[in-house]
């Protein structure tokens, strides 16, 4: 298993309303979003 995915929040509550909302996302948004991340994580690794 590994982390695929992550974000930062200031509180709790913030985090929580954030995975809330992408659980109610379809499967296809929910991997864009994934795929947005790598994307960004590789240019991170690039520089």
């Amino acid at each position: 298993m590994s982390l695929s995915y992550y974000e930062a929040f200031q509180t709790k509550e913030e985090a929580m309303k954030r995975e809330y909302a992408i659980k109610r996302l379809t499967r296809r948004k929910k991997e864009a979003l994934l795929r947005q991340f790598q994307e960004i994580k590789k240019k991170g690794r690039q520089t």
